[in-house]
């Protein structure tokens, strides 16, 4: 699944948990761990086209879940899947920024406003890219990772995809251990 929910955040998700942003823009509510109200946020019109799939699917068969039974159990990829989501959603937000330098602050703010609709503090400095040290830094160049990232695209992914709250996490066990295929980020 693209969405990058966790296995019982899909199997208890409803048609009408989807709200359609735009046509590349999908939020998605759903209960997570420790019953947090997540929102997550996709993007890209392949991520909205395939949701919309499982969503008429799903109509056809009178369902007001998304998935059946049978697919709300999917296999040990969904980890994968989760990274291959965070990835994307990295690489889009990045891309909208540097061709945007003004959706830098828009999305600076949508995080801000994220911690405080949550009763969080905020304790990143967006002005200081994430760099990787030691041992994390050497294993993401005998990958060919990149060891230095941008916090504000890290954080919107970790929020509003991942629903972390940190940075690290992201970074380390979504952007630099999972190797994504090209052809499956389009």
């Amino acid at each position: 699944m693209i969405s990058g929910l966790r296995r019982r955040e899909l199997g208890h998700l409803k048609v009408d948990d989807i709200k359609f942003i735009d046509f590349e823009t999908v939020h998605i509510f759903s209960v997570g761990k420790g019953g947090k109200h997540n929102r997550t946020v996709l993007k890209g019109i392949v991520a909205v086209e395939k949701l919309k799939e499982y969503i008429d699917r799903a109509e056809k068969m009178g369902n007001d879940f998304l998935l059946t039974k049978a697919e709300a159990h999917v296999p040990d990829g969904l980890h994968y899947c989760r990274a291959m989501c965070a990835q994307i959603t990295y690489n889009a937000v990045l891309q909208e920024m540097e061709n945007d330098p003004a959706k830098r602050a828009e999305y600076i703010q949508k995080i801000k406003d994220e911690f405080k609709r949550c009763g969080r503090k905020l304790k990143e400095n967006f002005d200081k890219p994430y760099r990787l040290r030691g041992y994390n830094r050497e294993a993401a160049l005998s990958i060919g990772k990149p060891i230095v990232y941008d916090r504000v695209a890290a954080m919107y992914v970790s929020l509003f995809i991942l629903q972390h709250f940190r940075t690290n996490t992201t970074i380390l066990h979504y952007l630099v251990k999972y190797r994504v295929q090209p052809s499956l980020s389009t």
